[in-house]
């Protein structure tokens, strides 16, 4: 099931968080800003004007002071960190803390703030949101930032990003469709995504498929179980010695084809139309999912770090759709029904 929102008093790490004494140089020359707010990480991605990037990596959570309205600070003994809550298709609940009412598009929203604080306010600046959410869900979202004081904010699904960092570092002069297989840590998502060379313009394809069986915490769990199993036989070891770490993890990748399948079915096309895959998310930094993937025929893409790559395509179309006018009208229609 699901995680619930949780609160953790006292101490709670963060770190690489935008600085206000960051260089003011690259201040200046800031044309676009990415943030995937993830369950676990939120990636803040910034884009130069001399094409150049830098990436910062937080654990997602708004610290809550009492005398402050949900800015992050340093933690106190008075004060609440908020986690757990970056999902919008789990249904979660609001939540009162010290009185004050916090929504999960409301907590969002206060960290995409935050990472805004001290970052220029003549760049773009694009928030992925995943692309199974609802209608309902995307409107939420863009009250809470709207609410906030982030109507420069424009929302855009996470695949889209994802697809924009591809077109960036490997071209476009494929039309053909791309698969975006976005393991997280709680659950995964597939998204086929048709690309226009010639506009740069994104489209999804069907709809976005999501299950929570698979991911970094269900197979960690998955792990764990195998271990206890093992052990319960008399072998006393850590679970990377008692269990085939890369066979579990190459079983877990396999059983979600069916998924894959499915997704590419419901979007009208044979996998023979797929011109790659992208392989995105903290899950999936071994190599097990790209080689299991390559077996259904397209080629398979990672980036150097494929947590990072939705945030890094995020500020790329921020920078070269620099337009906060056109907000997020029209992939809002593309949210399930």
């Amino acid at each position: 099931m699901p995680s619930p929102i949780r609160i953790l008093r006292g101490h709670f790490g963060m770190a690489n968080v935008w600085n206000r004494t960051a260089d003011s140089g690259q201040r200046r020359d800031t044309v676009g800003i990415g943030l995937t707010i993830g369950t676990v990480n939120t990636v803040f991605a910034v884009a130069t004007r001399d094409a150049g990037l830098s990436v910062r990596t937080a654990r997602t959570g708004v610290h809550l002071d009492p005398e402050d309205n949900g800015r992050v600070r340093a933690p106190s003994e008075s004060g609440s960190t908020i986690t757990d809550f970056a999902d919008l298709a789990n249904d979660s609940e609001a939540i009162s803390v010290d009185g004050q009412l916090w929504s999960p598009p409301k907590l969002i929203a206060a960290v995409v703030r935050n990472r805004l604080t001290s970052a220029p306010t003549g760049a773009a600046v694009v928030s992925t949101y995943p692309a199974c959410y609802s209608n309902k869900q995307v409107a939420l979202l863009r009250q809470a930032h709207d609410s906030a004081g982030g109507r420069r904010v424009r929302m855009v699904p996470e695949p889209i990003a994802a697809v924009e960092w591809l077109r960036h570092e490997h071209g476009h002069s494929d039309s053909r469709p791309i698969l975006v297989y976005d393991l997280g840590a709680n659950s995964l998502d597939i998204t086929v995504v048709r690309a226009d060379p010639d506009c740069g313009c994104y489209e999804i394809a069907g709809t976005s498929t999501r299950s929570y069986e698979f991911g970094g915490r269900p197979l960690s769990a998955l792990i764990a179980r195998q271990a206890a199993t093992i052990s319960a036989t008399g072998f006393d070891q850590p679970h990377s010695e008692v269990v085939d770490v890369v066979k579990v993890r190459s079983a877990h990748i396999r059983d979600s084809m069916s998924l894959v399948r499915e997704t590419v079915w419901q979007a009208g096309m044979p996998m023979s139309e797929i011109g790659r895959i992208l392989v995105v998310g903290g899950a999936c930094r071994g190599p097990e999912a790209m080689y299991v993937l390559s077996e259904l025929g397209p080629q398979v893409v990672r980036s150097a770090d494929p947590g990072q790559c939705g945030a890094v395509g995020a500020a790329l179309y921020a920078a070269r759709s620099p337009c906060s006018a056109e907000r997020d009208s029209h992939f809002a229609a593309h949210g399930q029904r």
